[in-house]
């Protein structure tokens, strides 16, 4: 853990003195789940500026809660406070599998929210704002996203949230939920005095 701290710490330093640093993080804890973002005027400041959360459903994965995460706080937090040119912008994140989406490129994407969230990337650019996404460790003592873990994990405790409604559900996510369903339905079907119960059980 202290090795993960020093490295995440170390990644962070270089754009600490950034005008905005947003920290997002996605937690999902079935039935309840939520996308967070946290604005900091400076890494190690225990100061929140302004936060944004919202409901992301009963059935989400954690890709899923950490985009719509990091869409939000984009929309919510960082957009309407771009006011000049060469303002500059520091994400936070812990999800290695958003970043790795991301990093396809605007072209490349084929989900909506992650289109999205270039679309916002996109137009902050435009606006002169610079932008550097950098991965952290999660839960090893890192400032920021200890920070938003917080904020995440008190949102799906109260159901409170900065958004009214519940984002829609991932095509994906509906998907495996409909699969579960169906394995489900057909395994309580499954006879258990056959030799094929006894080799394989329940499996498909």
């Amino acid at each position: 853990m202290r090795e993960k701290r020093r490295v995440s710490e170390e990644a962070l330093a270089p754009h600490s003195h950034r005008s905005w640093i947003l920290a997002t993080d996605g937690g999902v804890d079935v039935p309840k789940s939520a996308g967070v973002g946290i604005l900091l005027s400076a890494l190690n400041y225990l100061e929140i500026i302004d936060k944004a959360s919202i409901n992301c459903g009963t059935r989400p994965c954690s890709c899923w809660t950490e985009s719509r995460a990091l869409l939000l706080a984009l929309e919510r937090l960082i957009i309407p406070r771009i006011r000049h040119r060469r303002q500059t912008l520091l994400v936070v994140t812990d999800s290695q599998s958003l970043l790795a989406a991301l990093n396809k490129g605007p072209l490349r994407q084929t989900d909506w929210t992650e289109d999205q969230i270039w679309q916002r990337l996109l137009t902050l650019t435009y606006a002169g704002c610079s932008v550097h996404l950098q991965f952290c460790y999660g839960h090893c003592g890192v400032h920021a996203n200890e920070l938003a873990d917080r904020y995440a994990t008190q949102t799906m405790q109260t159901g409170k949230c900065t958004e009214h409604g519940v984002a829609p559900i991932w095509h994906t996510d509906l998907l495996a939920c409909f699969t579960t369903q169906l394995i489900n339905k057909w395994r309580s079907t499954v006879r258990q005095d056959t030799h094929r119960y006894l080799l394989c059980g329940t499996r498909p």
